[in-house]
């Protein structure tokens, strides 16, 4: 195991220490922005060199607002470096050094356990006291990565008292945690300090990577990350760091990953199931509190709306198997409906935000995969059909474009499927294909007439890009479902007959195609459209070069001669109406 702690070591040095630096950095300097003030003493933007310059007073409609505050200096590199980055990777290194003290075996001596935790609590009051100490002073950096740094110190002794050496009850090591929590969320918002709550939530976290338990340590370490989380959610909301809750989300997910490849059985089903349905409310819920507008950080908390939500999908699939996954499609359909409802409720009371949009495309995407896992085969194509009818309905109702690209994206998915996986499983059962039976067939034909009249439906209504993307797709697709029916049909009547129907169906397809584009044509002359007069030509083309390249080397005798004569008499049939009715 001491290779996997010292890859984690690495990783958190050369991934998540600069991430998180960069994290609280950027906090860092927002807070200083929000706080920053005109110094004392100094002239404003309208004072003049002497008293006699005083500017007389402006009427007071014309009289301007109140300045704004000047943003706060950037420090250059060398003192952001030397300053601030030293302070935090110097804290972590002994943040390290005490977590490997506290989980190290002295093999039965007396120092060992009750020793070990009262020097880690010994260096983490250490770190208070002296960071309060330093705070007032100019050494104020140093002094709060020493807060934060004691506080993640009062989590890791903490933890390794109960979950590694076993000497406190559960109920006492909680209440030392919570007390721990109320007094860093305390000091953080008390000194609007992103660098305490940062190291604080990181101390947290790696607490339980550092100190492994013998044994399974899902009693300690499932109400430990939802004591976490919910700290971090309140601190990130009062104090506005949207940071905090995305990081508290993220290790946590890796936390309870790393303890499922190790321990997870049927007999903590449950308790998986408790742990990370209310950390996966904490954080799905949370945006639906208030409103906020586009940014970087609020669209960052949308996205782990997204992510929390399929995260959970998984989870939830993950945990019915293997003896309930019959009872994976409805519990991913009433997820599904919670974030579409969820969604719902929040565009009354509240403005329309990131939030709210991750909110509805997760419900969206997980009523998608709800589809396959409770269905099968064609029903998948059709379930998937009815949901891009659903969204692009709404679409079409007013309800914008976020459904219009949620429905295209559903539709591709289900063309996807009916043009190449639906095929493939047709011809796994050739000894049960029945053309009147085919449920890809009838899924396909279902499909292609879905979008065929909502082309119909987005041209009327002046979405004409669109309407005709909706058309060429529906075009190519039953083009491609006669083909594969037919090829099917003879590849049937071969297995059945031992009999080569090859040249037959060759001939059929060209036939078949002949009168399809023929027929597309004609509907582009009937109904002036231009799109579909053109689609036809691409077609022709394509029909000319099957026949004059693979019908030639395949074909022989009268099949040949109908290939061709066919193809001829097409070919005539559109110069014919080209002649009669020139389009304008």
């Amino acid at each position: 195991m001491a290779w996997v702690l010292g890859i984690i070591v690495l990783l958190f040095y050369a991934v998540g220490l600069p991430a998180a630096l960069i994290l609280i950095w950027n906090l860092r300097r927002r807070v200083r922005a929000l706080e920053g003030r005109p110094p004392v003493g100094e002239a404003g933007p309208g004072a003049t060199i002497g008293a006699a310059a005083t500017p007389m007073p402006a009427p007071a409609h014309l009289a301007p607002g109140p300045a704004p505050r000047p943003r706060a200096a950037m420090p250059g590199l060398e003192v952001l470096i030397g300053g601030r980055w030293l302070t935090w990777v110097g804290i972590l290194a002994i943040f390290f050094g005490t977590a490997f003290f506290v989980a190290m075996d002295l093999r039965g001596s007396a120092l060992s356990g009750v020793f070990q935790v009262l020097v880690g609590l010994a260096v983490a009051l250490l770190f208070v006291v002296a960071g309060r100490w330093l705070m007032p002073r100019r050494e104020r950096m140093l002094g709060l990565g020493l807060l934060g740094g004691g506080i993640a110190l009062l989590y890791l002794v903490a933890y390794g008292a109960y979950g590694f050496h076993r000497l406190v009850a559960g109920a006492t090591v909680y209440l030392f945690l919570v007390v721990v929590a109320v007094i860093g969320s305390l000091l953080a918002l008390r000194r609007t300090s992103a660098t305490i709550a940062g190291l604080t939530l990181a101390g947290a976290l790696l607490a339980p990577l550092l100190l492994s338990p013998p044994g399974d340590p899902a009693a300690a370490l499932f109400p430990y990350l939802v004591a976490v989380n919910f700290g971090a959610v309140l601190v990130g909301r009062r104090a506005g760091w949207a940071g905090l809750p995305l990081a508290a989300f993220a290790g946590s997910a890796i936390l309870l990953a790393v303890w499922a490849e190790k321990f997870y059985g049927l007999d903590r089903r449950l308790a998986t199931l408790a742990v990370t349905t209310i950390l996966w409310l904490l954080h799905a819920v949370r945006p639906l509190l208030g409103a906020a507008s586009w940014g970087f950080w609020s669209a960052a908390r949308g996205a782990v709306v997204l992510v929390n939500g399929l995260l959970f999908t998984l989870v939830v699939w993950w945990l019915l198997a293997p003896d309930l996954t019959h009872l994976r499609g409805l519990a991913l359909a009433v997820l599904a409906l919670a974030y579409v409802g969820g969604a719902r409720l929040g565009e009354r009371r509240l403005a329309p935000g990131p939030g709210l949009t991750f909110t509805r495309v997760a419900g969206i995407a997980i009523a998608a995969l709800a589809i396959p896992a409770q269905l099968d085969h064609a029903w998948v194509t059709f379930g998937w059909t009815a949901l891009a009818a659903a969204l692009l309905w709404t679409d079409l109702r007013g309800g914008g474009l976020p459904y219009r690209l949620m429905g295209a994206g559903v539709l591709a998915i289900a063309v996807i499927k009916s043009a190449l996986v639906d095929p493939a499983d047709a011809a796994t059962e050739l000894d049960r294909w029945d053309l009147a039976t085919s449920g890809a067939f009838v899924a396909g034909i279902a499909l292609t007439a879905l979008i065929g009249c909502l082309s119909a439906l987005y041209r009327r209504r002046g979405s004409r890009a669109f309407g005709t993307a909706l058309l060429v797709a529906a075009v190519l697709l039953l083009l491609e479902k006669i083909t594969v029916e037919i090829v099917l049909a003879y590849a049937a009547r071969t297995a059945a007959l031992r009999v080569d129907l090859e040249p037959a169906a060759l001939l059929t397809v060209t036939l078949a195609w002949a009168i399809y584009i023929l027929a597309v044509m004609a509907g582009g002359f009937a109904l002036r459209l231009r799109v579909l007069r053109i689609l036809a030509i691409v077609l022709v083309v394509l029909l000319v070069a099957k026949v004059f390249v693979l019908d030639w080397r395949a074909l022989s005798g009268g099949y040949r001669v109908a290939a061709f004569g066919g193809a001829g008499v097409v070919l005539l049939a559109i110069s014919v109406l080209y002649q009669r009715r020139r389009p304008e």
